[in-house]
């Protein structure tokens, strides 16, 4: 104990310790630290530290204590705050307060206890040299047994240090996750009109210097088309677009259109309040345009569909301009911190020419004691250059909450700007700090927004706009390469994707013959573009279902025009002739479509493919058009024809049809022939009796 106390003495009073960095139950105690007030300490200010603490062991806790520890030196880099929120790292601190606890805890007690101490006391207040981030510990126990919590005091001076604050760009997802365009699909809903509640909150977060990365899907007020309805008593279809009764002993399904509608309407205003919301939000504000369904831009590269990134910027663009919403639409985010330089080359083929990526990608190869401005310029493989903006991965951690409790995350996030803040004091930086779209998913709001306040009112920062950082000139460091490419796709989502391409081609097909495509196919064609959206990242599942579904609605889209044929069997007894066909259109506008025979035998030689306009339903039934297509007969046979309807784009629509024809191309000559020896047979008959009576005598003539 002497020599303990004199090791105390020694050093002037401060007693260094190791210890661990998280509650430690293993001794029978649990610390939980709650709250720390302020979030950033003046030297005038007091410091108040709430927790709890609880009594894990079947023994009492006698006479208990809670003492509050301090970092023994404010950290200047960033390894020495991280060490001491590490279960494993040990940092020397000192005890600044040691207090009773209100009596003993018998097993499995759990108590509050609060820490009141000026920051002077505490001799931690800031100076012009040492102000900054520090470790705070609380340690709580009795003699035999005690456990400790950790986090992160922030403390300023009352005159500024810096010439000039550091500045710190926020980016944030306004994006639906997968849940969200679950719930869009299963419900018939637009996926903005089930987003509208968490989006409305978040796009209040923070002030007008909080940057946006906005998904335009939540402006579509189209809802989603549902998984096909496999219900027994639904009316079937019978094959022209038209349907049939009910199978006998059943009833007809009951018109739910009234209910539709207003579910429709309801949809539709609630997007169309979220756009009012975004727009008067997004006044001065920095919103990255994302693609639309914030299309998963690395899978789609690297699964070679670079036509799904086009026509989701296409129509991203489109919901944008008609939201009357000022967009930077030339910066790409892609998914999950993942890049090479296959995915930043087809970024740039795609018009791009600005990435958001982590600085750990393009790391500088030559060790440097500072973090750099988050600003790059990439080349690419054509010889052109990119600009990047580098997030830094541990902000953005911090940022997002992901990792510890709310707590620590807000204290680590200010603790970490001012630690990069000291490395270069003269030298005001530009950083960057993302939320990943995963981690905003589950994001305690709440929390953000906490973290959003402290760091818009730490006196070292000032939160500015994306182009803020995008505008400051690049360092010129030597950086790592990006690879040239990443992790091969899976085959199911490559496949996947190259489904949807190809659905989405087959759509752009049916449009051709439509007289207005956009509201049959618009909500068809968005559910597409939502296939390859980033919600579906680890969803497999998720992905496949949208497709299917999406799938579904345009096959019930082209099952309203449909083909008869004229029978099942036809006799063609001349060398030319022509085949009714009847065409049949449930859609409630025209539709121009081309009437292709194809015979399976060259005896029978279609001569013309017509096309022609088929009206609209009218009343739900649908119109019938007849139209006759020319054929030839070649020789005898019989033929099996094949008949189909295709877009003037060529896109097969409708299901096709078949029959046979019997050929009996020489009946028509054989006929003429028989026809023309039976009359000459009887002129011969004619003449011959004619030549038998003799001339007729003239009257009056004698016999």
């Amino acid at each position: 104990m002497a020599a303990a106390l004199v090791a105390l003495l020694g050093l002037g009073g401060a007693a260094l310790a190791t210890t661990p960095a998280v509650a430690d139950e293993a001794g029978g105690v649990s610390v939980e630290i709650t709250d720390l007030l302020p979030a950033v300490a003046l030297p005038d200010d007091e410091l108040v530290i709430r927790g709890t603490v609880e009594n894990t062991a079947d023994s009492v806790l006698e006479d208990p204590t809670v003492s509050l520890r301090v970092q023994w030196r404010t950290p200047n880099w960033r390894t020495a705050l991280e060490l001491w929120l590490d279960p494993e790292g040990g940092v020397a601190s000192r005890n600044v307060v040691t207090q009773p606890l209100d009596g003993d805890l018998a097993p499995g007690d759990r108590v509050p206890f609060e820490i009141r101490i000026p920051v002077e006391e505490a001799g931690v207040a800031a100076t012009e040299s040492s102000w900054g981030a520090r470790g705070l510990e609380v340690r709580a126990g009795d003699a035999t047994r005690s456990a400790s919590d950790r986090t992160v005091g922030v403390f300023y001076p009352d005159t500024d240090p810096l010439p000039a604050p550091t500045e710190l760009s926020v980016l944030l997802p306004l994006a639906p996750d997968a849940s969200e365009w679950e719930a869009a699909r299963a419900e018939e809903r637009p996926v903005g009109d089930v987003a509208a509640e968490r989006l409305t909150e978040l796009a209040g977060l923070g002030g007008p210097d909080v940057s946006w990365a906005l998904d335009p899907s939540v402006l579509a007020s189209d809802p989603l088309p549902a998984e096909p309805d496999d219900d027994p008593t639904a009316p079937a279809t019978d094959g022209t677009g038209g349907t049939t009764d009910p199978p006998s002993g059943t009833e007809a399904p009951t018109d739910g259109g009234a209910d539709d509608d207003g579910a429709a309407a309801d949809g539709a205003d609630a997007v169309a309040d979220l756009t009012r919301t975004l727009r008067t939000a997004s006044a001065g504000r920095d919103v990255v345009a994302l693609p639309y369904g914030d299309a998963d831009s690395g899978n789609v590269i690297r699964a070679g569909q670079p036509s799904l990134l086009a026509q989701a910027r296409e129509r991203g663009a489109g919901l944008t301009d008609e939201a009357d919403l000022r967009v930077l639409a030339d910066v790409a985010w892609p998914a999950g911190g993942e890049l090479d330089q296959q995915v930043a080359d087809g970024l740039a083929d795609a018009g791009y020419d600005t990435l958001v990526m982590p600085s750990s990608l393009v790391a500088p190869t030559t060790p440097i004691t500072y973090t750099p401005t988050g600003r790059a310029s990439l080349p690419a493989s054509d010889g052109t250059t990119l600009d990047a903006a580098l997030w830094d991965p541990e902000l953005s951690t911090a940022l997002g909450g992901a990792g510890t409790d709310e707590l620590t995350s807000r204290q680590l996030l200010l603790g970490l700007t001012a630690v990069i803040a000291r490395e270069r004091p003269l030298d005001a930086r530009g950083l960057l700090a993302v939320v990943d779209r995963e981690a905003m998913a589950d994001a305690d709001l709440d929390a953000l927004a906490e973290r959003l306040e402290a760091l818009e009112q730490a006196p070292w920062l000032d939160v500015v706009p994306l182009r803020s950082l995008l505008g400051r000139p690049d360092e010129a460091l030597d950086r790592a390469a990006l690879p040239a490419e990443g992790d091969p796709l899976d085959d199911g989502t490559e496949l996947t994707l190259a489904r949807t391409a190809a659905e989405l081609t087959r759509a752009d097909g049916v449009a051709t013959a439509l007289a207005d495509p956009e509201p049959v196919l618009r909500g068809v064609r968005d559910d597409l573009l939502s296939v390859s959206s980033t919600a579906w990242r680890g969803r497999p599942e998720g992905r496949l279902a949208t497709l299917e579904d999406a799938t579904a609605a345009l096959d019930d889209v082209l099952s309203g025009i449909g083909v008869t044929p004229p029978g099942s069997h036809i006799n063609l007894i001349a060398q030319e002739g022509s085949i009714p066909i009847d065409v049949t259109n449930a859609l409630d506008q025209e539709v121009t479509v081309t009437v292709v025979l194809s015979s399976s035998d060259p005896v029978l030689v279609v001569e013309d493919t017509p096309q022609l306009t088929l009206p609209p339903a009218d009343g739900g039934t649908p119109s019938v058009t007849t139209v006759r297509v020319p054929v030839h007969g070649v020789k005898n046979g019989d033929v099996d024809v094949q008949v189909e309807l295709r877009t003037p784009s060529g896109t097969v629509v409708g299901e096709e049809a078949s029959f046979a024809i019997r050929v009996r191309a020489d009946w028509e000559t054989v006929g003429t022939a028989v026809v023309a020896g039976i009359l000459g047979l009887l002129l011969v008959i004619g003449l011959y009796r004619t030549i038998r009576r003799g001339p007729r005598k003239a009257t009056g003539e004698p016999s």
